[in-house]
């Protein structure tokens, strides 16, 4: 396993680990090349006339990456897209973002310890919490 891999591997388990912590049973997608690392259920319940209620669940869907600090040690950057060699037959390399394939970034930083989760919107990225 790569310096790269590994990397990712230990921020994977980081946001994994904080995720159970705060009370998520979390979901390891089965394959590697669906946009996201991460998922758990979120159930919310809505109530009309006092008597009629109606559940629904939502899959949320979570990208890892690992925060690096910025030269002036003021802010933390992470990657925001991935990529691949493109197939078999096509040598050159494609980038390609996460919208439509994750909804969150969670961002581990090795350098503060901590994780933070990060809302995919269009082509802003909001921080929702330091968890």
């Amino acid at each position: 396993m790569g310096d790269t891999s590994r990397q990712g591997m230990i921020s994977q388990t980081a946001i994994l680990n904080r995720l159970v912590q705060l009370g998520y049973e979390v979901l390891l997608p089965w394959s590697q090349d669906l946009g996201y690392d991460l998922a758990y259920y979120v159930e919310t319940e809505e109530r009309h006339f006092g008597f009629f209620a109606h559940k629904e669940s939502q899959l949320v869907r979570i990208q890892c990456k690992t925060a690096r600090l910025s030269k002036d040690g003021g802010s933390l950057l992470f990657n925001t897209s991935t990529v691949s060699m493109g197939g078999a037959s096509v040598w050159k390399k494609k980038k390609s973002g996460y919208r439509g394939r994750a909804d969150w970034f969670g961002v581990y930083s090795p350098d503060t310890g901590k994780v933070s989760i990060w809302f995919l919107c269009g082509k802003l990225l909001t921080r929702l919490k330091c968890v």
